[in-house]
């Protein structure tokens, strides 16, 4: 791994939800999977440290997709239960709940476990990543990472080349 660092600074976009009347909306109103309606895909981040939280959002930025964030592992579950993702970026080392145990909570869900996840940490020892592996994490990557890695683990996690769509 390169100990590239890479600074960027952009507000966070609020969730995508299709209001009622949209074109595109399901008929009964509700909240429709982003990639139905434009082929981009929703990911939410979850990790305590802005500096972190940054430099995965300057990453994905080039991609298009719809990025949520979640500082405590708590708030991730809350957020993966109650809205739709296509991926999930998990810390290890966060308050309130790891990433390790959202992960195999997450995987033992019969309604969440086809959510791909990626395990991006600090944590670099082999038995670490044998740990995820065990959750059902589909990447570990470690910090720091080449935006290149990360970029390749999305596109893996997706299913396709460019990233953009299943």
């Amino acid at each position: 791994m390169s100990d590239a660092v890479c600074t960027y600074h952009a507000m966070k976009p609020e969730p995508f939800r299709l209001e009622e009347g949209d074109h595109d909306a399901p008929q009964t109103g509700t909240e429709k999977n982003l990639k139905e309606v434009s082929g981009m895909a929703r990911i939410l981040i979850a990790d305590d440290s802005p500096t972190e939280t940054k430099f995965i959002e300057s990453v994905l930025a080039p991609t298009h997709h719809a990025l949520s964030f979640a500082s405590d592992g708590e708030e991730a579950e809350n957020l993966v239960r109650n809205e739709i993702f296509d991926l999930l970026i998990l810390d290890v080392v966060m308050p309130k709940k790891n990433g390790f145990q959202l992960c195999r909570e997450i995987k033992k869900d019969e309604n969440l476990r086809y959510i791909p996840i990626i395990i991006l940490t600090s944590k670099n020892q082999e038995s670490d990543k044998q740990w995820g592996a065990r959750q059902g994490a589909d990447v570990y990557l470690t910090k720091p990472c080449r935006p290149l890695d990360l970029l390749h683990a999305v596109k893996k996690c997706l299913g396709n080349e460019d990233g953009n769509t299943r």
